[in-house]
């Protein structure tokens, strides 16, 4: 056997980093287990610098530019989990304000399945609201009821009100471990939620590209497209301004026809009109950047 020379450190690599869907199945079983979103974070994120074995001391070529890079993926690895932390504290939350489980009679089971069934035909006429309203009733009839606990995550994603939804999947599994359509749209919420930044993140860099196309075709356009109405109007009226000095005034090509030749005053305006179209492209796609950054 070779012998490794004392002196170096090596890590060693995590397998679950390697396997997105066994880290997402081990989360929910934890999950399951009753450990809080915070201390489940902890552990799936633990580095395994903490597990190192002796290697040869190399040394190590580092750079500015490379040191800088590492911190900015740190940062964002860690507002990336925080995020995620924040947001299992939230599900959990939700999650323990529906009624506890308990033994119910077959008169109950009646009324909470009629109720249900009244609230699957609310949300297939579009009535969401009422919908909502009436599957809470038939859960508090049967809070055990894991179809009844996914009918309502349903309806709470269609209105978007997706940490709701997150819950109400996550206490139908609970009702039954078998639900393994709950528990699939629970793990799509999640990894949905997980990856929404990253989505955020790459529209908002399209979105100075847009408002200098804007600018481009009007100057003014991109301006309204930021948020900035001032400036939206200002540019707005010097379009107008200067497509009356030019197609109707003494001073645009109305006098060059007449006169077979090119003024000193056309040249000026069409100069100005150059000038208002260049300064409204860029401060659009400025102005776009500061925005959205």
């Amino acid at each position: 056997m070779e012998e490794k020379p004392a002196g170096g450190i090596v890590q060693q690599s995590d397998p679950l980093k390697d396997n997105p869907e066994r880290r997402k199945q081990v989360e929910m079983d934890l999950l399951k287990m009753g450990m809080s979103p915070v201390e489940i974070q902890k552990l799936m994120n633990a580095d395994a610098s903490s597990i190192t074995t002796p290697v040869a001391s190399q040394p190590v070529m580092s750079s500015k530019p490379a040191a800088a890079a590492m911190d900015m993926h740190a940062i964002a690895a860690a507002a990336e989990a925080e995020r995620n932390a924040k947001l299992l504290q939230r599900v959990n939350e939700l999650t323990e304000k529906f009624p506890e489980f308990r033994t119910v009679s077959d008169a109950d089971l009646l009324v909470g399945e009629k109720t249900l069934r009244e609230a699957m035909m609310l949300r297939r006429q579009g009535k969401l609201k009422e919908a909502e309203e009436t599957c809470r009733r038939g859960i508090a009839v049967n809070p055990k009821d894991a179809s009844g606990l996914e009918l309502l995550g349903d309806i709470l994603q269609d209105v978007a009100r997706i940490e709701e939804a997150m819950a109400a999947y996550r206490r139908a599994v609970q009702a039954d471990a078998r639900r393994s359509s709950a528990e699939k749209k629970y793990a799509d919420l999640l990894s949905m939620q997980q990856h929404w930044a990253v989505v955020e993140v790459e529209e908002q860099g399209r979105k100075p590209g847009y408002s200098l196309l804007l600018s481009l075709l009007l100057p003014g356009l991109g301006q309204f497209f930021n948020g900035q109405t001032g400036k939206g109007i200002f540019f707005i009226i010097a379009d107008v301004l200067l497509f009356y000095l030019l197609g109707y005034s003494p001073y645009g090509f109305n006098n060059a026809h007449q006169h077979s030749g090119i003024s000193t005053a056309l040249i000026a305006v069409v100069a100005a009109a150059i000038s208002v179209w260049g300064v409204s492209a860029w401060d659009a796609f400025v102005g776009a950047k500061k925005h959205y950054s």
